[in-house]
């Protein structure tokens, strides 16, 4: 039985720290799972994780009323579908202003929509306290701590690790640190996680791409141990567990 669709908000406050490779990756996810999300690529005009995905997703400008009617108005007339937004940092603030001018979490859920924000966190205070800001400031559905291991370790201070310990309690992502060849294979047009777990090559040198496919089901694995407890609260809300 399908469970209820949901938007997943990939966002930050601060710049390339990975917010692009993680909407990939759980786009990559719900498609192997036969889920059919839309991604929303907030990054106008260029819309890099729009470019892996030509087929399913639009680029907006968030900056402009047009890019957020397209946005919010594509969900609220269509809410059968999950959608995946990828917010680069610049947008970060505008997004969150116009969740609430537009009272969106209100009207999603009114639509049948679930918000769950993925949240790349670095390694200083100001960043983790954003990330608390966000956490208690707004009535989210489901709030998913990410620390990408390439930008450093939130862990290894006191103060830091226990902000980042109240923030995902609810869940987390731990994206391993990758190789420098790695990224670059992933950064070429028209790679596919999905395709590389199936056993697609890509022209990579066998170290490469078991370092790919071992980072994959690493992020994939714990996307997976999200995505059931999600399930298992839509799943009590209908009576079924």
């Amino acid at each position: 039985m399908d469970v209820g669709p949901k938007v997943y908000v990939v966002c930050s406050d601060r710049a390339r720290n990975g917010k692009t490779l993680l909407a990939r990756l759980y786009a990559d996810f719900l498609l192997a799972v036969g889920r059919d999300p839309l991604i929303i690529d907030a990054d106008s005009p260029n819309g890099k994780a729009a470019g892996y995905f030509p087929d399913r997703s639009i680029i907006v400008d968030l900056d402009r009323v047009e890019g957020q009617m397209t946005a919010f108005d594509t969900i609220l007339m269509m809410p059968e579908r999950d959608y995946i937004f990828d917010l680069p940092a610049r947008v970060f603030s505008r997004f969150f202003n116009v969740v609430e001018e537009l009272n969106f979490i209100d009207e999603s859920r009114a639509a049948g929509l679930e918000i769950i924000v993925l949240y790349i966190v670095e390694p200083s205070l100001a960043s983790l306290k954003t990330a608390k800001d966000v956490y208690i400031s707004y009535p989210l559905d489901r709030f998913i701590a990410v620390r990408n291991e390439a930008f450093g370790h939130v862990l290894d201070r006191y103060e830091e690790a226990k902000i980042y310990f109240d923030i995902s309690a609810y869940g987390e992502i731990a994206m391993p640190e990758a190789s420098k060849a790695a990224m670059e294979a992933v950064d070429a047009p028209g790679f596919s996680f999905s395709a590389l777990m199936k056993g697609e090559e890509y022209d990579l040198d066998a170290a490469t791409a078991r370092r790919l496919r071992g980072f994959a089901q690493i992020i994939f694995g714990q996307i997976r141990d999200i995505q059931l407890k999600l399930d298992i609260v839509d799943l009590k809300k209908m009576g079924l567990v």
